[in-house]
């Protein structure tokens, strides 16, 4: 779930009920036919319409809802740029940020516990 619970793969399947089309009515996306296999309720499909809508993938013109150049695009390219490969990247890139802080915090305690150990043993050895 991303963004004020939309959910990435619904935006994805919405996408796809373009292929083919250029423009879909309000009243065709209220059939069944249109919804059923994205969601079974009809007010969490508009709502995941009217994000689309809001983040210009899709745009409404009267009661015709239709792909931007930007819907299209994610469409045909679902698997690199659609919503769930966007979440995908987004995971990827928080762990591997992750991952580098903690290779920092460990060189850095590494480093300084060397800094420390010299100097006990440079404290330890007698002044000559």
């Amino acid at each position: 779930m991303a963004r004020d619970g939309i959910n990435n793969l619904i935006c994805d399947n919405i996408l796809r009920k373009f292929d083919g089309h250029k423009s879909i009515t309000r009243e065709k996306m209220r059939s069944d036919s249109f919804y059923s296999n994205i969601d079974g309720d009809w007010t969490v499909v508009e709502r995941h319409i009217d994000f689309l809508i809001r983040d210009r993938a899709l745009k409404e013109d009267e009661d015709i809802v239709s792909l931007t150049n930007k819907g299209w695009f994610m469409m045909n390219n679902a698997e690199k740029v659609g919503y769930v490969a966007q979440k995908i990247d987004d995971v990827q890139w928080r762990k591997s940020e992750r991952d580098g802080r903690v290779l920092l915090k460990i060189s850095a305690f590494a480093v300084l516990g060397v800094i420390v150990i010299w100097s006990l043993i440079k404290l330890a050895t007698p002044l000559a």
